[in-house]
């Protein structure tokens, strides 16, 4: 199914006949930074038991969306809902948003705190703790203190650095880092999987080890937003596939098997104005 702004089937984000809930919808969604338009009139849902891939080449907006749904990146047109509420972060004023953030796990594309004195474990545990439900005056009890040893434990072996626990987080190499991060994202418990490019420079045998693990959580009802520059990977994990250009979804349903089709080069699309992002740097990297 190809696409110019919303998607026109109404069956889009359903696994089967019936009608399951969509865990993330986004409807109109618009994002501008420094004044400069980078998400237009952009809809998307992920229902429960999915795995949705977002594909776009370099500069296509799926950063952006990423940090738009977790509330790091303001928009300024469309709705964001999640689990059925509006997504409204800590210190705005509506009651009724979606607060419950622990039931995100998030790897993000870089590590944006210092842990240098932080080991694998530590990293792993602050998963754990996210949502912390038996806190009495901010003791947490013992028996979440043994709750929260068992997750990471499980989370560590899933993802294959059991080993590796007591080693400090710096000291990792890049692929295990990537690793470290899911393996946080799986102590969370979420419902919904957040991954941006989360098998960057994750050797080929690991990979296998993630997708499992990812097939896993989406059988057992989790559902996944993925970023992805080279999809064979996770290719079996798949079952839908939303490509940005010029941060427009151009195409939302199977993944693309012709490369051609995969970044959406066969559609027109309105130009981009050379070197306008020259400049920004980092910061505004999408």
């Amino acid at each position: 199914m190809l696409l110019s702004g919303r998607t026109a089937d109404p069956a889009a984000g359903e696994t089967d006949g019936d009608s399951t809930p969509d865990l993330v919808e986004i409807q109109d969604l618009g994002v501008s930074l420094d004044g400069l338009p980078v998400l237009r009139q952009v809809w998307l849902t992920v229902p429960a038991g999915q795995a949705v891939a977002l594909l776009g080449n370099n500069g296509s907006g799926k950063t952006t969306l990423v940090r738009a749904l977790l509330g790091l990146t303001p928009h300024q047109a469309g709705a964001i809902r999640l689990f059925g509420a509006p997504a409204v972060r800590s210190g705005m004023s509506r009651r009724d948003g979606f607060h419950s953030w622990w039931r995100i796990g998030y790897v993000p594309q870089q590590v944006a705190i210092s842990l240098h004195a932080t080991t694998l474990a530590e990293v792993v545990r602050t998963g754990a703790l996210a949502h912390r439900h038996d806190a009495v005056w901010g003791v947490t009890s013992w028996l979440h203190r043994r709750h929260a040893r068992q997750v990471v434990a499980q989370a560590l072996d899933q993802v294959g650095l059991t080993a590796q626990a007591k080693e400090l987080f710096i000291h990792l190499s890049g692929g295990q880092q990537r690793r470290a991060l899911i393996a946080r994202a799986l102590a969370q418990q979420p419902d919904l999987l957040v991954l941006d490019e989360p098998l960057a420079g994750v050797d080929l045998a690991h990979q296998g080890l993630i997708r499992d693990v990812l097939a896993g959580f989406r059988e057992r009802g989790g559902a996944i937003l993925v970023v992805l520059h080279e999809t064979e990977a996770l290719a079996p994990l798949i079952d839908r596939a939303v490509v940005l250009r010029d941060g427009r979804v151009v195409h939302d349903g199977p993944l693309p098997t012709d490369p051609e089709t995969h970044w959406g080069h066969e559609l027109e699309a309105p130009p981009r104005a050379a070197g306008l992002m020259t400049g920004l740097g980092p910061h505004w990297e999408r």
